[in-house]
């Protein structure tokens, strides 16, 4: 991961994003207009995440689903 571009800035559109924490391993994450959505189904306002300085990779391309043949 050492090739993408982090920042501190908020994402302003919706997408798939990595997001790293000071001192933490990063995390995929699913941003809304004003929401940060965690895999285990734990949801936060976007702008919290500006407290905790957290950094921003994305928007990244989302996994593909398996499609059965």
């Amino acid at each position: 991961m050492s090739d993408l571009d982090w920042t501190t800035k908020t994402p302003t559109k919706p997408g798939w994003y990595w997001c790293k924490f000071p001192n933490d391993q990063p995390s995929i994450v699913v941003v809304s207009s004003d929401m940060v959505r965690w895999f285990s189904g734990i949801t936060h306002r976007l702008e919290d995440y500006v407290l905790h300085n957290c950094e921003w990779a994305g928007p990244i391309e989302p996994p593909l689903s398996r499609q059965s043949h």
